[in-house]
């Protein structure tokens, strides 16, 4: 923990004597950690706008074996752009989605997924997006109804 905090440019001083440690730093937040935490944000920003932009693999969770469905065209537009990497179909129903072998749920899929795009109805995105972070998965795009858009409740649904 000590570590932590002088990375984060905090001056940590520790004395010792027999049975005690003393551990003295300041709880002002100083120009060096405050630089470093400007530094860890920028660097945090890059990489959620790389994993959204220059993603490596991409999972579409409610993608659909039929043209003309969000989740169906959203995952028919990835492959007919040739991604360069694997696109990864997830639907609970369909073993497989246009033609590529699909995964029930996210956590099925065999290696890492860097953006997933999320085209489920409203209630249940957070289960999803909950399911997205169990899996590691870096970024989301939530393309769904439901929301503020439908009043005090789904404004409720959009906070969470």
């Amino acid at each position: 923990m000590l570590d932590v905090f002088s990375k984060s440019g905090f001056p940590v001083h520790t004395t010792s004597e027999p049975g005690t440690v003393t551990v003295e730093f300041p709880t002002e937040i100083t120009p060096d950690a405050m630089r470093l935490y400007q530094e860890r944000e920028e660097a945090a920003a890059a990489a959620a706008v790389t994993a959204i932009l220059s993603p490596s693999s991409i999972a579409v969770i409610g993608a659909n074996r039929q043209r003309g469905t969000i989740g169906g065209e959203i995952f028919r537009n990835l492959l007919m752009a040739e991604f360069n990497g694997p696109v990864y179909p997830v639907n609970p129903s369909a073993p497989v989605i246009q033609s590529v072998p699909a995964y029930p749920t996210i956590g099925a899929i065999p290696g890492p997924v860097d953006l997933a795009v999320i085209a489920v109805p409203a209630d249940r995105v957070l289960d999803v997006a909950a399911q997205c972070a169990d899996k590691g998965v870096k970024a989301l795009i939530v393309i769904s109804a439901g929301f503020a858009e439908e009043g005090p409740e789904g404004q409720l649904r959009q906070a969470e």
